[in-house]
């Protein structure tokens, strides 16, 4: 075959110089001049490749089989001293959870970090994972955190910053915005647990952050939203139990948000999406209002065709209630919000409200069934409603999902409180009283609700299984 057509040539690491054979042969023969056998096995000369090719070998390593890796080689210390990827948890720092006490744990824990980042040089750190919820006893402090953070920023190319603190940590650690500001040209994800964050304008542009995660932290609307205004090319966004918010409001700027959650802000009155890409949003805590503010006020602000006060990509919705604080809340009043959503495909309602249910609820058979004027959607197919018990809003909204919804294909009302995972058909553990008002619920959907449901949907309702209802009632 002509040189120009040869095609799959095998091309050895031997014939790269790559590899050599050991010529020494084994130590007893060290001093005979015999012959090598020719099939003697190849050994790696790491000495042959590039430094920076060495350097790239070392970084895919995970911290435990890089720092091995550098008590053995030269090159593998010198690349040591830059490993891009630095994860601190008890796992990667081959910490045993049940030796000592837990400040001795703790002591241990930090001991071991500042060991590793003293002997780092600081260059080449692209991710910094401080998980250090276990580390009670506040061992940590501030000046710990502070000279932690400063090495991994040292040379501006730092991707994802984990900042995970115990959430007893005192005093409350306050995340530097000048700090941040050293890598916003670089930081992709950003997690932030247990800490105070109050971010400035000094933040700069962060224009490829693209994930964010709140979880406890301290932190106002004002301050958030000076924030969310420096990442505008954010995709996911999490704020989970940061207490001081009051109004979130997620801004239009931010094109490329397409999941939202928000966990548990007690004080959260209001939520307000204008970023029109939104595709999942996930919602747990108090009541509280989701929706747009004033249409006619945000097209002129926006100037933009279409529907403003619609979420126009929200496809799959999932609503968790739980609690007392549920008592009186009127889930009939739902339904302009999923009148909002006009591309929504699923709807899933999560309801826990206790035992006692509102005096209106107390005698189906008198309910007056209100419906919401004007309602319809097209493209719900498929709705699920869990905890439904005989509450009367939440019979309301099944009657209006089924009246209403032209595309619906799947209804699923649940009474009970779930089944238990290890048997089948077996509910879980409940109280009589959770039982009595479940059969109460099954009895409210056969007097209002399945008279209603056409052919073309699958309607199903979970009831408490026989062993409930023999051994409760």
């Amino acid at each position: 075959m002509p040189r120009g057509e040869q095609r799959g040539t095998d091309v050895s690491g031997r014939e790269l110089g790559l590899f050599k054979p050991d010529k020494r042969g084994p130590p007893c023969q060290q001093g005979d001049n015999s012959e090598v056998p020719k099939d003697t096995m190849p050994v790696a000369e790491l000495d042959n490749l590039p430094e920076d090719i060495l350097h790239h070998i070392h970084s895919l390593l995970s911290l435990r089989d890089a720092a091995c890796a550098a008590c053995v080689s030269r090159t593998f210390l010198s690349a040591w001293r830059c490993f891009p990827k630095l994860t601190f948890n008890w796992n990667t720092l081959r910490l045993n959870m049940n030796e000592g006490t837990p400040y001795d744990r703790a002591k241990k824990h930090v001991d071991r970090i500042c060991h590793i980042l003293e002997n780092h040089s600081g260059i080449g750190v692209k991710e910094l994972k401080l998980q250090l919820r276990t580390c009670t006893g506040n061992v940590v402090t501030a000046n710990h955190l502070d000279i932690w953070l400063q090495t991994a920023v040292k040379s501006g190319i730092l991707e994802e910053l984990y900042l995970i603190l115990p959430r007893d940590h005192s005093p409350e650690y306050n995340f530097s915005c000048l700090l941040l500001s050293r890598v916003a040209s670089s930081i992709q994800s950003l997690f932030l647990s247990s800490c105070a964050f109050r971010p400035t304008l000094i933040i700069g542009c962060l224009r490829n952050l693209k994930r964010v995660y709140l979880i406890l932290v301290p932190i106002t609307e004002e301050e958030l939203g000076c924030f969310l205004s420096c990442a505008i090319s954010l995709e996911k966004l999490r704020v989970y139990q940061c207490n001081e918010i009051t109004f979130l409001k997620i801004p239009y700027h931010l094109q490329r948000l397409h999941s939202l959650k928000v966990r548990r802000c007690k004080r959260l009155e209001t939520i307000e999406i204008y970023a029109p890409k939104v595709t999942r949003f996930t919602f747990s805590g108090s009541p509280t209002k989701l929706s747009i503010t004033d249409s006619s006020q945000l097209k002129m602000a926006l100037s933009t065709p279409g529907s403003p006060d619609k979420f126009l990509q929200l496809r799959h919705l999932k609503i968790y209630c739980s609690g007392r604080r549920f008592l009186n809340f009127v889930f009939l009043s739902l339904v302009p919000f999923i009148e909002a959503c006009p591309v929504l495909e699923t709807f899933f309602l999560s309801v826990s409200i206790w035992q006692e249910l509102a005096l209106e609820d107390s005698d189906a058979e008198s309910w007056h069934i209100r419906q919401t004027p004007g309602f319809r959607h097209d493209n719900l197919n498929k709705v699920s409603i869990t905890g439904i018990w005989s509450r009367k809003s939440l019979i309301e909204l099944a009657c209006q999902v089924l009246e209403n919804c032209s595309s619906l294909r799947c209804l699923a009302l649940d009474t009970t409180c779930g089944y238990d995972d290890n048997a089948t058909n077996i509910c879980k553990d409940v109280e009589k009283e959770d039982v009595m008002e479940a059969l109460k619920g099954v009895e409210a959907i056969q007097r209002y609700v399945r008279g209603k449901v056409p052919s073309s949907v699958d309607f199903k309702v979970f009831k408490p299984c026989d062993r409930c209802r023999m051994c409760k009632l």
